[in-house]
């Protein structure tokens, strides 16, 4: 029952995505955007005695990393330079948590299929929106500033799109049934065409060298035949000379996405290094455990006007966690895409499970250039994704070395040979009856 009713919550959570924006509410002078994802987990957040109960659970199951950045995430309150905005800043956070807690709950495969399933049906029709807006023309003639929808613009799209186009992907690939194997197919055609359209640089190089580079090496290493060795330890012999090939050709791919060489330093980019270097500057005040949460984009709004936050994952941590929340976020990280976790509740298909941690690794990537990593409805989709790499571990068909196939044949062999007499006899006494 638990599984059920997880599954279906995630399900419901995930097929609002594309709904977008409720509405805006006014809230001390500020106007804070409402989603519809916001509506199912806060009332799960409501029927969870305000998530208390959920916490034992989600200690028992290892996510004790998660909880030291939600720590120092919470003592950023008491150095916080306005206090309604953090309050605001708090929800992605604990919508993470809730998304994780909810794949806690899931037991069994097919669930977790039926959940993968909607997310990629989610990012095709977002697709689907966009495209309506942009139409043909979107294809050949748009830039960046067309695609964009009352919640998001085409650098926020292509984080879902990075997350999407993998999983995809791995149900077209991998998963069990006809239905499966086509959302799969449409989910990554939706996904590709989101991440054309967006024509955001750091999305298509994540894309490029993730699949190029680590999704190779992991279908190549969930092995441990000495073959699939050999032939990762030749694949990365390979793969070295062509990154530093694609270096040379990189002005090559920025002209084929519409970028020249000038247009790359544009004042975008100009602002973007200007946001890393105030991270930096900020880390160094306090390196242990930084500024506060959310006080970098308050403090730059302060100096600047703009409110901008620092476009890179890391930096930021680093500048309001520092180092300890910094340490704690990477380990959950780690935990999630590295290993099977603390409690595998359910087991995937090696491949498939592969493609959910290209997707979220290709998404990290991406969100080194980007602020997409917490925005409310990104979060949803990427934590929803980390639990369920969190939760399940890889079937795995036993293979036997040479050695050990000699042997087995030997066994089977002697077994025919002291089976044949018995048999001999069996047949002969129903010949006499």
């Amino acid at each position: 029952m638990q599984s059920f009713l997880a599954r279906f919550l995630c399900c419901i959570v995930l097929a609002l995505i594309p709904a977008g924006r409720v509405t805006a509410i006014s809230f001390a002078g500020r106007m804070p955007d409402l989603f519809y994802v916001d509506l199912p987990l806060f009332l799960f957040f409501l029927c969870s005695g305000f998530s208390l109960a959920l916490i034992p659970n989600l200690i028992r199951n290892g996510w004790i990393p998660l909880g030291v950045f939600f720590v120092v995430a919470i003592l950023g309150v008491f150095v916080s330079a306005d206090k309604l905005s953090y309050m605001g800043s708090m929800r992605p956070l604990g919508w993470a948590i809730l998304s994780v807690a909810i794949t806690g709950y899931l037991s069994n495969s097919r669930d977790v299929v039926l959940v993968l399933q909607t997310s990629v049906l989610a990012v095709a029709i977002v697709s689907l929106e966009i495209f309506s807006i942009s139409g043909f023309d979107g294809l050949t003639e748009s830039t960046k500033q067309d695609m964009e929808l009352d919640w998001g613009r085409s650098n926020y799209f292509a984080s879902f799109a990075l997350i999407s186009i993998f999983v995809s992907l791995g149900l077209a690939l991998h998963a069990r049934g006809f239905l499966a194997r086509t959302i799969g197919f449409i989910g990554m055609s939706g996904a590709l065409l989101i991440l054309y359209q967006s024509k955001s640089r750091a999305a298509i190089l994540a894309f490029l060298v993730v699949a190029s580079t680590i999704m190779p090496l992991l279908n190549a290493l969930s092995s441990t035949s000495q073959a699939q060795l050999n032939r990762a330890i030749l694949y990365l012999c390979m793969i070295v000379p062509m990154i530093g090939l694609s270096i040379f050709l990189y002005p090559l791919l920025l002209a084929s996405i519409g970028y020249s060489a000038d247009e790359f330093m544009d004042s975008g980019n100009i602002r973007r290094l200007d946001a890393w270097s105030s991270a930096i500057n900020q880390f160094f005040e306090n390196p242990l455990t930084g500024i506060g949460w959310f006080n970098m984009t308050v403090m730059n709004e302060q100096l600047t006007d703009t409110g901008t936050t620092s476009h890179s994952l890391p930096l930021q941590t680093l500048a309001e966690t520092g180092l300890v929340g910094f340490i704690a976020l990477a380990s959950t990280f780690w935990l999630s895409l590295g290993g099977r976790g603390f409690s595998a509740h359910f087991e995937l298909p090696v491949g498939l499970r592969n493609c959910i941690r290209c997707g979220v690794f290709a998404s990290l990537v991406h969100c080194c250039f980007e602020p997409s990593f917490w925005g409310v409805q990104f979060v949803t989709l990427f934590w929803t994704m980390l639990g369920v790499l969190f939760y399940s571990h890889g079937e795995t068909t036993p293979q036997l070395t040479e050695n050990e196939g000699l042997e087995a044949e030997q066994e089977i062999e002697e077994l025919e040979e002291t089976a044949r007499p018995n048999v001999l006899q069996l047949k002969r006494s129903r010949v006499l009856k």
